[in-house]
């Protein structure tokens, strides 16, 4: 009889993929069970390790139990390929000798007292979610060392961190023009998010080095929290240059200051044709969206996803764009008139929608000055609704306000039902409106979508009447939202909500 080792891998990996539920997500009784196998011989121990040790978040717990032995920590650390390393949990001498030869994805968090064990040929993927703090010598060193590398995401914070280490001090630390030339180095480059803290010249370099080989092959490149200063005076013609660019994203949830040129970003990337994913968090403005269209007649014919910030007119004027292929789509409408609807109506292959509506009150109250928002700021309208009702091909609805209340107190049980009725495909719903339909109207939507997953109503409930209805028939309902309920005492919530909800078991027999 052919023992383990002999087998063909194939049967090995078949066997050893049924010792665990989900390699890359270990629990506590997946690592006890584990433990016994890595006895049996040293075959069984060379695949076991490979599973306890394919992701690793925390070093120091473990090599407190290994002793000083550095052959045997080795023996161990060559078998990881994804660390997500918080840095102040393990002391950079346990590891400067160190080889980590299989790893594959680095994510280092806080501050780094160096990082040359690391680059390794087979590295694909670094992230500095912490301090970016390198040397000449270290950047030069991953460019050589790590010829493979696909994504790199360089995202520093100013997080406190009250277990930090005392990073060692920079003497040589990282110029623009040596920034700008490791990009040209990075051959293999897939994916850059780059920005937030990051200096403004050494963003700027970096998107100065992606004009060489890199930028044809480059797929998906994210801005985050940049400062407009730190765009160069040819973004334009940079972006026209990653030919094969699929996902562009400008994330600055949180930014307040100077607006970007959306002329000039989108001059750029209306010639690639390829492009499926589009994120611009600062805000749209009209005459730049006029430009754009009035100099590209079809762009984004191929766009997939799209996520846009700004006020109704100049969302309305970029929806008018045809995007027949968009089956996602994000937008925050910052103006008054929020009745943008109708134009989201025109894009019948939508599966997903994310619709927030508000006002940025700090443009209409000065710093200090509480914003209390009215009890009518918006009202929806029936032809609001029935302009989305068209979009049959929904899996997932979610209305939002920020900022502002939304009413419709014109919803009837009946309207809404017929409403839902439009989307056969539903699974997941978010209405934060306010409107006076009642909770027979959930249980009606129990039974024309039993596969609804969530469910989120921002409406006033009687719980009165709840125990003269029947049960509602949701099949795979993972979340639900009522967020005004009355007339009853907060300890009686809950059970009201599990004996209405979750069904007993039936007996066995029954």
């Amino acid at each position: 009889m052919a023992t383990f080792s002999q087998l063909p891998h194939e049967l090995q990996q078949n066997i050893l993929d049924h010792l665990v539920v989900d390699k890359r997500s270990l629990t506590r009784h997946d690592r006890k069970n584990l433990l016994a196998p890595m006895r049996v011989n040293s075959c069984w121990f060379n695949h076991t390790t490979d599973i306890l040790w394919n992701r690793v978040s925390n070093l120091e717990s473990t090599f407190s139990n290994m002793g000083n032995e550095e052959d045997r920590r080795q023996i161990y650390v060559s078998k990881i390929r994804i660390l997500n390393l918080h840095t102040a949990r393990i002391y950079f001498d346990l590891i400067e000798d160190l080889k980590f030869e299989s790893l594959t994805h680095l994510m280092l968090r806080g501050d780094h007292m160096g990082i040359l064990p690391f680059l390794q040929p087979n590295l694909k993927t670094i992230i500095f979610c912490g301090s970016f703090a390198l040397t000449k010598t270290e950047l030069n060193q991953m460019a050589i060392l790590c010829p493979n590398l696909h994504e790199l995401k360089i995202i520093p914070t100013n997080a406190d961190n009250h277990r930090a280490l005392t990073p060692k001090p920079n003497l040589d630390p990282i110029d623009p023009h040596t920034f700008g030339s490791f990009f040209q180095h990075c051959r293999r480059l897939r994916s850059l998010d780059i920005g937030s803290k990051l200096p403004i010249p050494l963003v700027s370099a970096a998107l100065v080095g992606l004009r060489s080989l890199v930028a044809a092959q480059l797929e998906e490149l994210i801005l985050t929290r940049i400062e407009p200063a730190a765009l160069p005076e040819d973004t334009n013609e940079i972006l026209e240059a990653c030919t094969s660019l699929r996902k562009f994203e400008i994330r600055c949830n949180y930014y307040t200051g100077d607006p970007f040129s959306m002329t000039m970003l989108l001059r750029g990337l209306a010639t690639i044709t390829g492009l499926e994913h589009l994120r611009l968090d600062h805000g749209v403005v009209g005459d730049d969206v006029e430009e754009f269209i009035r100099r590209h007649a079809t762009p984004f014919g191929n766009l997939q996803s799209l996520a846009l910030k700004g006020d109704m007119a100049s969302i309305s004027s970029f929806l008018s764009l045809s995007m027949q292929s968009l089956t996602r789509l994000q937008i925050v409408v910052s103006d008054p008139a929020h009745h943008i609807c109708p134009s989201i109506g025109r894009l019948q292959n939508l599966t997903y929608l994310n619709l927030v509506i508000g006002v940025n009150h700090r443009d209409l109250y000065w710093e200090g000055v509480r914003y209390h928002p009215e009890a009518h700021d918006w009202q929806a309208t029936p032809e609001d609704m029935q302009a989305l009702s068209t979009l049959s091909k929904l899996r997932s609805i979610n209305i939002r306000p920020m900022n502002i209340n939304l009413t419709a107190p014109w919803i009837s049980d009946d309207y809404f039902l017929a409403w839902t009725s439009s989307f056969p495909h539903l699974r997941d719903l978010e209405l934060d409106i306010e409107c006076p339909v009642s909770f027979a109207a959930i249980v009606a939507l129990s039974k024309t979508h039993p596969l609804l997953r969530k469910c989120k109503l921002l409406w006033i409930q009687e719980i009165d009447n709840w125990d003269d209805l029947p049960t509602p028939e949701f099949s795979n309902l993972q979340q639900l939202t009522l967020n005004f309920v009355v007339n009853v005492p907060e300890d009686e919530l809950r059970s009201h909500i599990v004996r209405k909800f979750f069904k007993p078991p039936r007996p066995v027999g029954a």
